[in-house]
């Protein structure tokens, strides 16, 4: 890709999260699809401030908590991680989705202002680049020069904090059943997802700790460290992409370095759980003006703007794909 286009598609990230704020483990073929519920029994989710959480963190964009009502709790948490420039409340769709499924869900606000592929690692040659500042960004050790992310501002961190806060502020809710005895996280009660830089970051914590699930928006590189071995076996891991977007052909590398089950498998028209595959693209319109605005077939898997909805106006065209994918 050229170094224009990385430029354009950065700048085209950012513009939709402002466009948007203006308008366990793997499964077998056999396996039942998980029913969907309807997004009404999911309230509007809840905003936190991340310095309310912890004053060292740097304020951005409000992380979201989103839990149904009336639905048979699954005792897993849902992380979505936004991407570039983007924010948690710009995937309304996506984290409303898991809370209906029975996840705690919450789309956490972390340091993301510059894309890793497209523009930190995109002057150097070291092919460690992209691992090197993923591993800093998700938990604060000095690793690259090309970023600044210390612990406190770090995904671990805002999501322990995160989690704290809400045991703290709501303890019926259940959310401290995802920290451990010495305050650290149940990676093993967590699905990880991501859109874009957040899919490359949510596999990065299913390479690093053995996750309950792994769902890759739109993402990631195909990297070195997507050839090293995963700490979350390969066939938790999910994928959607749109197989129209100019980062194509470099997503669906990236799974089949991580060894994602199943062939690339169209789910327009189709239902889960789509002969088992876990590598699901679609062709889908992009929705409203995200196609003139650029990459629009990028955050058509995901993007609130850009994801189509169904007849009802209310239902995105993707939720059963999204669902063979969060489970639980």
């Amino acid at each position: 890709m050229t170094d224009s286009f990385w430029r354009k598609a950065a700048f085209a990230l950012v513009l939709a999260g402002v466009l948007q704020g203006c308008g366990g483990g793997g499964d077998s073929q056999s396996a039942a699809p998980a029913s969907p519920r309807p997004l009404a029994v999911v309230p509007a989710p809840r905003e936190i401030t991340p310095s309310a959480t912890d004053p060292r963190i740097v304020e951005d964009d409000a992380h979201l908590a989103s839990l149904a009502t009336d639905v048979p709790r699954a005792g897993k948490l849902f992380v979505f991680l936004p991407g570039t420039g983007g924010a948690p409340r710009h995937y309304t769709y996506v984290i409303r989705t898991a809370a209906a499924q029975g996840y705690h869900a919450l789309g956490l606000a972390y340091v993301n202002d510059r894309s890793v592929g497209l523009q930190i690692c995109a002057g150097t040659a070291d092919p460690d680049c992209p691992e090197q500042v993923r591993l800093e960004i998700l938990d604060g050790t000095d690793r690259s020069p090309l970023v600044d992310v210390d612990r406190a501002n770090s995904i671990e961190n805002r999501l322990i904090m995160l989690l704290r806060y809400l045991a703290a502020n709501h303890p019926d809710e259940g959310w401290s059943g995802f920290l451990d005895d010495a305050g650290g996280l149940r990676w093993d009660l967590m699905a990880f997802a991501g859109h874009s830089q957040g899919a490359g970051h949510a596999a990065m914590a299913g390479k690093l700790h053995l996750v309950h699930r792994v769902a890759l928006f739109s993402g990631t590189e195909p990297a070195a460290w997507t050839l090293q071995p995963l700490a979350t076996p390969a066939d938790h891991f999910y994928g959607l992409v749109h197989d129209l977007e100019e980062l194509y052909a470099d997503i669906g590398a990236s799974w089949q370095n991580l060894g994602l089950p199943g062939a690339l498998t169209n789910v327009d028209g189709g239902a889960p759980p789509y002969g088992g595959s876990h590598r699901l693209q679609t062709r889908v319109a992009p929705a409203g003006t995200s196609l003139s605005e650029g990459l629009g077939y990028h955050n058509a898997v995901a993007v609130d703007y850009a994801t189509p909805l169904g007849a009802d106006g209310e239902t995105p065209v993707l939720q059963p794909a999204w669902i063979r994918m969060i489970g639980p």
